[in-house]
Parts: structure tokens; C-alpha cells; sequence
């Protein structure tokens, strides 16, 4: 199978696509050596260095991603001599930054304690490239719950009330098909690259809750955290978590401290598996049915 033939099947695994400008660099000036005995000694051939030039982009939907790797190769070893990413996308610099640096610098085993790891991901560009990927493929997901959930939480009362009682239409549509935990409420939906840029990084989300029934004007307010973290593979980690705040009054009436409790809950459904929208329905739906 050649490369071209090759190409389709690994785009499947990347939501990257991936441009490269390949040119020698000039070999480093050497001088001629004399000896007494032997006259003029030819210098060793340095190995003949290229300069790739890489660009990464995002694919499906594009335009929320886009950075530039710069890789020079020994052609002799075929060995990387130096990597680096002098542009990055700016939505992605606080997350995947630190991750980078991880790859590209070089470790000094004098200040930092050496890991088994550290050999094998210095300069490793694969490793670099399935990271981006997987900071696009959650950062995206990220984007469609931040979306979803300002739209839904802040707009009137009536989605609410579709989350606390459900209707019979919903129930209608999860028969036929209709996947809860999807980000969007219906599975295979798409978002177009407009919608989801200003929400693409964004580490967290601020809500206003209302009281549906009994509590004309009030309101909690519910914090909810998102970040990406990576492990030594370049795979994503997601730190997902809640913060909580009601009005005084409430935690006085709370005596079994379930208000309290709220964000530990909110822990125990994503480790359980919860996906994350669903999980911050529910501790919404709590809050929004509290009548004080």
C-alpha cells in the first residue's frame, strides 16, 4: 500500500490534517586541519540537516484550530535534531502549551528528577501530533456543553421545566433514537466552526440558575470547570468539576446538607461514567427545583 493509498485510513484517528515545506539547510562551515607529519586533513562531513515546516489544521468543522511545527531531521540517522512549535493556536496555549514545552525542551536532570517517560517523548513529533488532536477532539466537546448549557440555562424558565418534569414529547423523541447524553440532545448534530470558536478554550462557565416555582427572583449560582490535562502519551484527560452558590437562608432550611453536596455528587456521576451535560442537568435541576 503506498502512502497516498495509506493516507485515508490514519486521517480517521486525527481530527488534524496536516501540510509539511521540506528544505535542506546548509551544512555548518569547516575548515581544512594540517598536521606536520600528514599535511592537510580533510574535516569530517557534517550529516546533511532538512528543515520541515508543518502545519497542523483542524478538519471537520475547520478553522478552530491551527498551529505550526518547526522539525529539523539528520537525513543520515533520520533521527529528530530539534522540534518546536513557535505558533500555536491562542485558544489552546494554556492547556497545551505546558504539554508541549514537556516534548520540545530538554530535560536538565540536575533541577528536575528524570522519568522513565522523559527519553521516549523528547522530540517525539508523533506524540506531539496525537496531543493536538486530542486537545481539539475534547476542547471541541467542551465547546458544544458550554454552548448548550448558556443557551438552555439562560434563557427562560420553560427549558428548565423540560429538564425538572420532561414532557411527552421528550420522551417521544428518546424512543425513537434520541441520544440524552449527546451534547446537543440529538445525536450526530453538527456545529458549524462560527458557532463554537468563542466558546473554544474556555476552561469554565458562570450560570444563573432560577427557582422555578416558589422563588420569584431568586437564583443560585452554579460554576462549572472544565480542563484538559494530558498524560505522557498525549492523551486527554478531562478535570471536570462544579462550585455552588445559594442564597444564605437556603443552607438554614438544609438540614441533611444536600446542597452541600451538590458538587461531590456532580464527581460521583462523571466517574461513573455520566457524560458531562447530563450530569450538569442534573445538579441544574436540583438547584432550579429548590423552593425556599
Amino acid at each position: 500500500m503506498s502512502a497516498d493509498e495509506a493516507l485515508p485510513y490514519l486521517q480517521v484517528f486525527t481530527p488534524l490534517t496536516f501540510t509539511s515545506h521540506v528544505s535542506p539547510l546548509p551544512p555548518p562551515d569547516t575548515t581544512t586541519t594540517t598536521t606536520a607529519t600528514d599535511g592537510p586533513t580533510p574535516p569530517p562531513q557534517p550529516p546533511l540537516l532538512q528543515q520541515h515546516s508543518i502545519t497542523a489544521s483542524s478538519t471537520s468543522p475547520r478553522g478552530l484550530f491551527a498551529a505550526r511545527i518547526e522539525m529539523t531531521v539528520n537525513t543520515k540517522t533520520m533521527a529528530i535534531a530539534s522540534l518546536a512549535v513557535p505558533k500555536l493556536d491562542p485558544a489552546a496555549e494554556g492547556e497545551l502549551r505546558p504539554f508541549v514545552a514537556r516534548i520540545v525542551q530538554q530535560q536538565n536532570s540536575e533541577t528536575s528528577p528524570s522519568r522513565s517517560s522523559s527519553s521516549g517523548v523528547h522530540n517525539n513529533v508523533s506524540v506531539l501530533a496525537w496531543g493536538m488532536g486530542e486537545w481539539l477532539r475534547v476542547a471541541v466537546e467542551r465547546a458544544k456543553v458550554w454552548m448548550v448549557l448558556e443557551r438552555e440555562v439562560g434563557g427562560d424558565k420553560d427549558a428548565l421545566r423540560g429538564w425538572w418534569g420532561g414532557s411527552e414529547d421528550e420522551d417521544e423523541e428518546d424512543a425513537d433514537g434520541r441520544d440524552e447524553g449527546s451534547v446537543d440532545g440529538t445525536a450526530g448534530k453538527d456545529h458549524d466552526a462560527a458557532a463554537l470558536l468563542p466558546y473554544m478554550g474556555r476552561t469554565s462557565l458562570d450560570l444563573e440558575v432560577p427557582v422555578l416555582d416558589g422563588g420569584e427572583g431568586k437564583v443560585s449560582a452554579l460554576r462549572v470547570q472544565w480542563r484538559i490535562t494530558f498524560d505522557w502519551t498525549g492523551e486527554a484527560r478531562s478535570d471536570i468539576g462544579v462550585l455552588v452558590s445559594v442564597p444564605g437562608k437556603w443552607h438554614k432550611h438544609d438540614e441533611r446538607g444536600q446542597l452541600s453536596g451538590l458538587p461531590k455528587l456532580f464527581d460521583e456521576l462523571v466517574q461513573r461514567g455520566e457524560d458531562p451535560l447530563a450530569a450538569v442537568r442534573t445538579v441544574v435541576c436540583l438547584l432550579a427545583g429548590e423552593e425556599k
